[in-house]
């Protein structure tokens, strides 16, 4: 993904909830800076608590936000082109934002899980 390239933040309603400047990309995991928009406020605090939880080291906690973050079906949007989805979403205080491409799964690719669930259930 090319440095500065600009990102709406979008929601399963394709609501915008902020926009996204990517500034950098180090081993799949796509770093930036969020401006939020109005509609940010109604997932905020998901957010805030999700920082808090990781500076206290909450494990437990963290993946409990992880799951209802990843509930959101957060989405990048450049454009008029479709959406790209993204997981492991995380969105700071002072406006960091990191999140990871969704690989999409190759049909009979060697390792894909489709090819690793069907090797397994053949060796059961």
């Amino acid at each position: 993904m090319k440095p500065d390239r600009i990102f709406e933040l979008i929601d399963a309603q394709q609501q915008c909830l902020g926009q996204v400047r990517m500034q950098r990309e180090d081993a799949g995991l796509l770093l930036g800076e969020f401006a939020p928009a109005p509609a940010f406020a109604s997932v905020a605090r998901l957010f805030c608590e999700f920082e808090a939880a990781a500076d206290q080291q909450a494990l437990h906690r963290v993946e409990g936000l992880d799951a209802a973050i990843a509930g959101l079906r957060l989405r990048l949007r450049s454009g008029g082109s479709e959406p790209i989805e993204v997981r492991d979403i995380q969105i700071w205080t002072d406006g960091g934002f990191s999140c990871r491409l969704v690989e999409p799964a190759t049909a009979g690719a060697n390792g894909s899980p489709s090819a690793r669930r069907s090797i397994a259930s053949k060796s059961s």
